[in-house]
């Protein structure tokens, strides 16, 4: 993972907090929690660009969809923490993205998230990312 590239350096930053849903009894997140944070990361930067998930669905007749993941564990959170989930695009293709994202506490990274998307349309197949939203992408992040 530590040969991720960024586009074109920017990135997207969206601050959480750790809330007790988040975590085991032990008050240390989850492991699939960190993905939820991806997730929830992704629609709001789709959101902040105009672009929410339920317009992709209703304009464009399209959605993405994780293909694949590879996550990193490096430290974990903890119950009432705030963490950043900092994301930025590495690869644009036709039908497919694929998305970095480093989960920090502080300055410090706890996981590290690559995953790829890929554009689905009606009838569960991949379609080419519509070019207004490849064309916000590219311009944000």
């Amino acid at each position: 993972m530590n040969d991720v590239k960024r586009i074109d350096g920017n990135f997207h930053s969206w601050p959480l907090r750790i809330y007790f849903e988040d975590t085991d009894v032990g008050g240390i997140v989850y492991h699939s929690r960190y993905l939820n944070f991806c997730e929830r990361a992704r629609g709001e930067i789709l959101r902040e660009m105009g672009i929410p998930s339920s317009r992709m669905m209703a304009e464009y007749h399209c959605g993405f969809a994780i293909r694949h993941v590879e996550m990193d564990f490096k430290r974990p959170a903890h119950l009432d923490e705030e963490i950043v989930v900092e994301s930025h695009v590495t690869q644009m293709k036709g039908a497919s993205m694929t998305i970095a994202h480093t989960i920090k506490r502080d300055d410090e990274i706890l996981v590290e998230v690559i995953i790829v998307l890929v554009c689905m349309g009606q009838g569960e197949r991949a379609v080419r990312i519509p070019d207004a939203v490849r064309d916000a992408i590219n311009s944000r992040i």
